[in-house]
């Protein structure tokens, strides 16, 4: 087993190595920061009666599919994007009332475009049939458990936790303006990770070297 004093003695008499690793993968953070391209988020605000079911919704594969035939007649975007848009679309529950939807992609008027398309979808009359569906599966469910609960009741003569079951009818309201922010590469970051991989990759390397002798 190496000596602690020995394997510093091995790092100093390697420290050029070391060094010249670190910088070149320094360097190569900087050049994949400088090359990595700004990233566009586009979103707005949608107003419902029920945000859990809705947030759900917006990412799934029937609401992407379905916006997607808006967002394909109006503009000049082919359906090679439809992944991209796929893997980059976010739905988050703001509060009891309000779902996020966040549209990220490396060209804003796309993000833009996308999002627009997700609105006209959302405000369409099938999506409020299909969550409305989703509502009334939910609700049935909680029937059946709250008749199983009152059975239990019956036969050991013993209260137990019945759930309370209450239909509803999935509202939206208008949506809110679409805002947009840009998300810059950090060319800093980018440079301190990359240096500080390329300085322990040397110290692995020197380390190799050493114990191979």
């Amino acid at each position: 087993m190496i000596d602690l004093k020995d394997y510093i003695k091995v790092l100093k008499n390697n420290i050029v190595l070391i060094i010249i690793i670190t910088l070149v993968f320094a360097v190569l953070g900087f050049i994949y920061a400088k090359i990595t391209p700004t990233k566009y988020v586009s979103s707005t605000q949608i107003y419902t009666n029920d945000a859990p079911d809705l947030t759900g919704y917006l990412q799934t594969n029937y609401a992407i599919n379905k916006a997607y035939k808006y967002f394909k007649g109006q503009t000049k975007y082919t359906s090679s994007q439809l992944s991209g848009f796929r893997a980059n679309v976010r739905s988050i529950q703001v509060s009891n009332n309000i779902v996020s939807l966040q549209i990220t992609t490396t060209n804003q008027n796309l993000s833009n475009d996308w999002v627009m398309a997700y609105q006209k979808s959302i405000y369409n009359g099938s999506t409020r049939k299909y969550l409305q569906k989703i509502i009334n599966g939910e609700y049935k469910d909680c029937v059946k458990s709250q008749n199983q609960a009152l059975n239990i009741d019956k036969s050991n003569k013993k209260l137990t936790i019945v759930p309370t079951c209450i239909r509803t009818y999935f509202v939206k309201y208008n949506p809110s303006q679409i805002t947009n922010s840009e998300i810059l590469p950090s060319k800093t970051l980018d440079l301190i990770l990359f240096g500080l991989s390329g300085f322990l990759l040397s110290i692995v390397i020197v380390s190799y070297r050493e114990y191979k002798k």
